[in-house]
């Protein structure tokens, strides 16, 4: 009787159990049910099948409610890094409205300056060739 190391299983070769058997029925017998500290192999299996299966102390019990609160806490994580993230977005669409807003007072006060001054609105200060406004160079009347 030997346990896997990669699988943890137990393993009984079974020959060996039949010769142990024929040989030396009563000692094979004491094996799994009495040790020398009273308890076989059966009883200690038990137990610490037990302890595997105890619905509130139990090693199941345990890793499981460990595993359901690790799930809790990254759960917590990720809905306080969406709330960071909101404000975020939140922040940078106000800081966009802003500028908008910005951007449009700055092209209504050149608007303003250009009609003041007597510019067509949104003009650049001169024609494609160069030239600036009507001095009688080029165009035909």
């Amino acid at each position: 009787l030997k346990t896997n190391a990669k699988t943890g299983e137990l393993e009984i070769d079974e020959s060996k159990l039949k010769a142990a058997l024929q040989n030396d029925y009563g000692s094979v017998a004491n094996l799994f049910v009495a040790h020398e500290n009273g308890r076989g192999l059966a009883a200690r299996m038990s137990e610490v099948i037990k302890n595997f299966q105890d619905p509130v102390h139990g090693v199941l019990k345990t890793r499981l409610k460990g595993l359901n609160d690790s799930i809790r806490g990254q759960d917590q994580q990720i809905e306080r890094q969406q709330q960071r993230l909101d404000q975020r977005r939140a922040t940078i669409e106000g800081q966009i409205a802003a500028m908008e807003r910005r951007v449009t007072s700055l092209q209504a006060q050149g608007d303003f300056l250009a009609a003041r001054l007597g510019s067509p609105a949104g003009a650049t200060g001169g024609s494609p060739n160069g030239d600036r406004g009507s001095s009688g160079t080029g165009g035909s009347v």
